[in-house]
């Protein structure tokens, strides 16, 4: 079937796309689990409180299967590229809608209002712990939000540029991400989007990759503590939505080249074997973890090319894969995973120190904060998202399909 004909391109509007945000539920899901995994093995002393079968299931589930968060957050960066660049895409002009300040104005709708109700909420419970009879010394994160209420720090959390201070995991650990990703979004509307405009994909690449990884490969922290390969990522995700739904002759020819489900399948594996490797032989990679998360990102986007294709040609019903992202669990868990993503954390933390002064066994300790804290932190989470996030949803009053809302996230 021809799918680049008008009458086919548009009807794209209607492929039921809402496996992305399945990704994305799934992504913050992973992230919370991964920092219940750290808390896990801080309360049974890694392992040490607890006998030697459930202690090696421990080591496992921790080091092989939960310990890998910032990929999540990759996924999530290159979400975001794809998401942002298809309203792009589907302009003839490739213009955004409603011009930079339109999109800026829809960003700061979407993202800052739950940022800063996640900020305050967090500063509060921070400052009232010894109300609480709490000793913030024996909580999991009291290193990390070390001169949470000083000056500087409530500033630049205010303003989000502490990406660039010692304080960028402060006041909400997680957070550490979302100023990343704010930051990204002014060079998607100032920088990226005319480059690519102006120069096409093989220059823009050539450009990102020499000036935010480069660098970073040379041992030059110019960057501070910004993970500046994530300008790469969302540039990934941004040339995806270009090869599914794109008119330029050079992205047709990519759209049918074939190669993305073998391309998702290669650059999985090869994060599998970049990350076993340096985990069994203790090696530090050039960049940290910049090649393991950049292969991350590279899989999911080929999949996410491959998937959308096979929807689009209608040769292929989704594959299982996708027809799980879309069942209503994970799709649901999608629609919150903002919240979840930035009010998981304090609500483990809370939990985690009551386990902790408790005169509980290691095994019993690891039961209940799996057991109570997880599930609590979902509904507390999607608690937040009706108070602080879906009451500034745009479209939400709308009668559009919600994959149409999820395409112009």
């Amino acid at each position: 079937m021809n799918i680049d004909n008008t009458k086919q391109f548009n009807r794209s509007r209607d492929i039921h796309v809402k496996y992305l945000d399945g990704i994305r539920g799934l992504a913050a899901l992973y992230v919370m689990l991964n920092h219940g995994s750290i808390m896990t093995m801080l309360l049974t002393k890694n392992g040490t409180d607890l006998s030697k079968r459930p202690a090696s299931i421990l080591h496992f589930i921790h080091f092989y299967i939960l310990n890998y968060g910032t990929y999540a957050v990759a996924i999530f960066i290159v979400l975001s590229g794809y998401l942002l660049m298809l309203p792009v895409v589907r302009d003839p002009d490739m213009k955004l809608k409603g011009g930079l300040k339109g999109f800026f104005f829809r960003r700061a709708r979407r993202i800052l209002p739950p940022y800063y109700a996640a900020m305050f909420l967090c500063l509060l419970l921070i400052m009232n712990l010894q109300s609480f009879g709490i000793d913030r010394s024996q909580m999991a994160w009291a290193k990390l939000v070390t001169g949470s209420l000083s000056f500087g720090c409530v500033v630049s959390h205010l303003f989000m540029f502490y990406d660039f201070t010692r304080w960028y995991t402060a006041i909400d650990p997680p957070m550490w991400s979302v100023v990343i990703e704010w930051q990204i979004y002014f060079l998607f509307g100032l920088v990226l989007l005319p480059f690519l405009k102006r120069f096409k994909p093989i220059l823009t690449i050539a450009f990102v990759v020499a000036v935010f990884i480069v660098p970073v490969l040379l041992g030059n922290n110019i960057w501070g503590n910004v993970h500046s390969w994530f300008v790469f990522l969302f540039l990934v995700g941004m040339l995806g939505a270009c090869v599914n739904f794109s008119k330029e002759p050079i992205y047709i020819t990519l759209r049918h080249c074939g190669i993305w489900l073998y391309g998702a399948i290669f650059f999985l594996l090869s994060t599998l074997a970049v990350t076993l490797v340096a985990d069994k032989l203790r090696i530090n990679l050039i960049g940290g973890t910049l090649l393991p998360e950049t292969l991350t990102g590279l899989a999911v986007v080929c999949f996410i090319i491959h998937s959308t294709n096979s929807m689009i040609n209608g040769y292929l019903s989704p594959n299982v894969i996708v027809k799980f992202l879309q069942t209503p669990l994970v799709d649901n868990l999608g629609a919150f995973s903002y919240s979840l993503y930035l009010i998981h954390d304090p609500v483990l933390e809370i939990v985690y120190y009551i386990l902790k002064v408790s005169h509980m066994s290691g095994l019993m300790r690891w039961v209940l904060f799996a057991g109570a804290g997880f599930p609590l932190a979902i509904c507390i989470a999607y608690l937040f998202h009706l108070l602080f996030e879906k009451p500034f949803l745009h479209n939400l009053n709308t009668k559009q399909p919600r994959q149409e809302v999820i395409l112009q996230v």
